[in-house]
């Protein structure tokens, strides 16, 4: 497979990204776990979202309350 894709900030040709946990805040506390992914050669931030697996496990514990079993 050949890789196009290019860093908006040094343009140089994407082969991987490196990927780093970040808190997301709403206010003044954290609510949610995240990873951001970095260009490896400048490490520009490409984008940030939530962690799904930390994400998949809040929401399993939140479910095993409700149910009265965590």
């Amino acid at each position: 497979m050949i890789t196009t894709g290019k860093c908006p900030k040094c343009e140089e040709r994407l082969l991987n990204v490196k990927i780093e946990p970040i808190d997301l805040i709403e206010g003044l506390s954290t609510k949610w776990k995240g990873a951001s992914y970095i260009c490896p050669r400048c490490q520009t931030i490409l984008g940030v979202e939530m962690d799904p697996t930390a994400l998949r496990s809040a929401i399993v514990g939140d479910v095993k309350k409700l149910l009265g079993r965590g």
